[in-house]
């Protein structure tokens, strides 16, 4: 993980006499009453510092403002020289608000002080940008505070969700990164954390297991600690004589969900965390701790900056935005509360400045939205939606919103579906113009792939929006979801039940859990039916089992388990097969799906299918083709059923295939062709798709 080089050595640096006390105790704060008119803070002279990777927004100082910026671009360039595979560079804006004191800063946090520590930075990740806020410190630890909430960017960026003390550990670890004029130094050690760790440390077991829901962690007595114990524990780890390959094992693990005290023994043995802390206690007493110089060519007041003053109107909407982020992150009500009412005075007082600025309406738009004022929100968008050459990031923010509403609405996804609601075909002809002005932005992918979650003509759209932008953030939490969604539109119940395995924690994460577990369940409930009929029940079994430990809750667990019950019984019937869950059912207490006879459709809805599949119409071919449940006596008309459903579920996946092509998409075409690959009946047809695929795959025929 972290690598050597010329240019990149390991020194031995002093802890020496340790002065500086970690905690510090602030006094009571009591909260102002919110104010709809915005802070006077906006009134401030503001500038924007611009470097490669970073925009500096500041009331302070240009000087100051350019210290940042270039202390944060040799801190990138010093993550690249020595580690391997962070992404430093990860396509969202990095926005870095540094506000002249704490007091304008505790204005747009949404965490709150207590006794025993002070909140000194933030960053709250958006869907196109990111934003870190601080303040300058009198102690000049401006500087520390800038670093350690970078490094949280780019850990999101690079893994995902990582456990508490290894994101703070890693945080803390470069927060005292120094740069000087032709080098830099990481992994000094912390002076108040070592004075901390020598009053004593938690058991090991006890910080690995730590949540961002763990009250120590949120605030109180301990929290210094935390902290501490963390940047010491990930100093020993970088440091570790048997190298440092064994952290970058560690971190991909821990990326994956593997629970960190599980993590660690498979890494670094069974009984590391005792011989860890043992390890921690001869580091905080020792009278030296290692850290790394790493040297540069290139001066660093050389690296190139500029500087603009920022009009008032811009101002307000930058310090709006931040709010109406920073309150989605508050779980104390009264400063959520102020937060809104900020974010509610910045945005009008800049729609009062210029009304004619589309940026401004969808913010207005988003604010009205996350209240969940549709109608007001509708009429912010309405305005944007209507303006000739809106901001693009304008239109982005309004699609976002309105492509968002589906996972945050009551109504269960279903698979026989009307198609897009209204809001998605909105969504989609704003993410579309804004993709079209600023086609380097992947972020408005996922918003994109969203429309077309009820979309069943254009699936492969989605489809290949969902890729291009998992390429570019693959951590990003609603990506499986919505993947394991569209992959079951395409027949692929392998890559559904993968990529719902894969859903991460987010606000979103019980949303795609659920409404893809009983999509899920609904689709297996008839391949155990074809499965048992065509005499083949250990196989249908093995597929219940599968995708039961995708179940997230117990009222799908039941319904497998109801499933397998009849599973075992179904030799004692003559004709059976299975009757979905109605969404009334969708409860821990509802009856689980049973198995009833059915009859084929007296009107003859095969050969309707048929002249659907010869007309180009295979959703009506497939919803013609899905009522048809086949008796046991009848496998020669399941047969017939089953080539028909191939037939129209492939015709449609090589429109979409020749549709990536036409267009260049060949990544996209490529996925596509290799699900004809594994599921065509006609030996014929699958030659000529290897054909397309040996041709225009990276690969070939896997």
């Amino acid at each position: 993980m972290f690598r050597g080089g010329h240019d990149v050595k390991v020194v031995i640096t002093s802890i020496g006499v340790v002065l500086i006390g970690f905690l510090v105790a602030l006094p009571g704060r009591a909260a102002g009453a919110p104010s709809a008119s915005p802070p006077p803070i906006a009134l401030d002279p503001w500038i924007e510092v611009r470097s490669a990777r970073f925009r500096v927004i500041t009331n302070a100082t240009e000087p100051e403002a350019q210290r940042v910026a270039r202390h944060l671009e040799r801190l990138a360039e010093t993550l690249e020289r020595t580690t391997s595979g962070f992404k430093v560079d990860g396509g969202k804006e990095t926005r870095v608000f540094l506000f002249h004191d704490q007091r304008s800063f505790r204005l747009h946090s949404p965490f709150k002080d207590d006794a025993y520590s002070s909140v000194a930075g933030l960053h709250v990740p958006g869907e196109d940008v990111e934003q870190i806020a601080y303040f300058l410190s009198r102690r000049d630890e401006t500087m520390e505070f800038a670093s350690h909430e970078y490094i949280h960017v780019v850990l999101m960026r690079t893994f995902g969700p990582l456990p508490i003390w290894v994101n703070e550990g890693l945080a803390e670890f470069f927060s005292n990164f120094l740069p000087h004029e032709r080098g830099a130094t990481i992994g000094r050690p912390i002076q108040w954390h070592v004075a901390r760790l020598r009053q004593g440390m938690m058991p090991l077991d006890e910080l690995l297991g730590l949540s961002g829901e763990s009250p120590e962690y949120s605030g109180g007595e301990r929290t210094g600690l935390i902290y501490a114990q963390s940047w010491a524990l990930v100093h020993a780890l970088v440091f570790d004589p048997a190298g440092s390959d064994r952290l970058g094992v560690l971190l991909r693990r821990l990326a994956a969900g593997v629970p960190s005290g599980n993590a660690i023994r498979d890494v670094y043995g069974p009984s590391a965390p005792d011989s860890l802390l043992r390890q921690l206690r001869v580091d905080v007493e020792a009278v030296a701790m290692h850290a790394l110089e790493v040297s540069f060519s290139q001066d660093l007041e050389d690296v190139p900056l500029t500087t603009r003053s920022l009009p008032r109107v811009e101002v307000l909407e930058l310090l709006g935005e931040l709010a109406l982020q920073t309150s989605s992150a508050a779980r104390d009500s009264a400063l959520r509360s102020g937060l809104e009412s900020r974010a509610s005075g910045y945005l009008a007082a800049a729609w009062e400045s210029d009304s004619s600025r589309m940026m401004t309406a969808a913010l207005n738009g988003r604010r009205f939205e996350e209240r969940g004022d549709r109608a007001g929100a509708d009429a912010w968008f309405g305005r944007v939606e209507r303006a000739d050459g809106a901001d693009a990031r304008a239109s982005a923010i309004a699609g976002t919103s309105l492509a968002r509403r589906r996972l945050t609405s009551n109504e269960s996804l279903r698979w026989r579906s009307d198609g897009p609601t209204p809001d998605a075909l909105r969504a989609r002809a704003l993410l579309t113009r804004a993709l079209a002005a600023r086609p380097d932005v992947p972020e408005w992918l996922v918003p994109l792939a969203l429309t077309y979650l009820e979309d069943t003509l254009d699936v492969s759209r989605g489809m290949g929006a969902l890729i291009e932008a998992g390429e570019a953030f693959p951590h990003h939490p609603d990506i499986p979801g919505a993947m394991a969604l569209l992959s079951l539109r395409m027949g692929n119940l392998g890559a559904a039940l993968y990529n719902l395995g894969r859903i991460p924690w987010s606000p979103n994460e019980r949303f795609w859990r659920e409404n893809v577990g009983w999509l899920v369940l609904e689709r297996i409930r008839g391949q155990v039916v074809e499965m048992a009929n065509a005499g083949r029940p250990a196989g249908a079994e093995s597929l219940i089992a599968r995708a039961r430990a995708t179940a997230p809750n117990a009222s799908i667990l039941a319904g497998y388990d109801r499933l397998t019950e009849e599973l075992h019984r179904w030799g004692e019937r003559s004709t059976a097969t299975a009757t979905p869950p109605t969404r009334a059912d969708r409860s821990p207490a509802a009856q689980a799906p049973t198995l009833r006879a059915a009859s084929v459709n007296e009107n003859d809805p095969i050969a309707r299918a048929s002249q659907a599949i010869i007309a180009g119409d295979y959703d009506e071919a497939e919803r013609l083709l899905g009522g048809i449940h086949t008796a046991r006596a009848a496998v020669g008309l399941r047969a017939q059923v089953d080539s028909l459903a191939a037939e129209a579920r492939n015709r449609r996946r090589m429109r979409s295939a020749g549709e990536f092509a036409r267009q260049g998409a060949w990544a996209e075409a490529c996925i596509v062709w290799r699900l004809i690959l594994d599921d065509h009946p006609s030996a014929a047809a699958r030659a000529e798709i290897g054909r397309l695929v040996a041709q225009h795959c990276a690969g070939g025929v896997r």
